[in-house]
């Protein structure tokens, strides 16, 4: 019977150290960035980090799509919820100032 080697550290354990990296950096994000990246306004409660590359709903999760992230950290914007709002609702704009990639 043939036997596999093992692996140096399993893919479950290098992701949960990437999404824990990156759990860090949004916040550190966050705390760096106090005031809206667009309207320039302080909110009362807490900025959206907002992912201009998107992350297409669970591909936060994908190594690759995170290291990206992390390795680009110009992929970010602290954004109040009105102005993440409208970054959504009005794609072509948000594109043409550079807000969506």
């Amino acid at each position: 019977m043939k036997r596999t080697p093992l692996r140096s550290r399993s893919k479950t354990s290098s992701r949960a150290k990437l999404q824990s990296t990156y759990l860090k950096r949004k916040k550190q994000y966050l705390e760096d960035n106090t005031s809206c990246e667009i309207c320039h306004c302080n909110p009362r409660f807490t900025l959206d980090l907002h992912h201009k590359a998107g992350r297409h709903g669970s591909s936060i999760n994908n190594e690759g799509d995170l290291e990206r992230n992390l390795i680009n950290i110009r992929t970010f914007m602290a954004l109040c919820r009105p102005c993440h709002d409208h970054v959504h609702k009005h794609p072509k704009e948000a594109r043409e100032n550079g807000w969506l990639v």
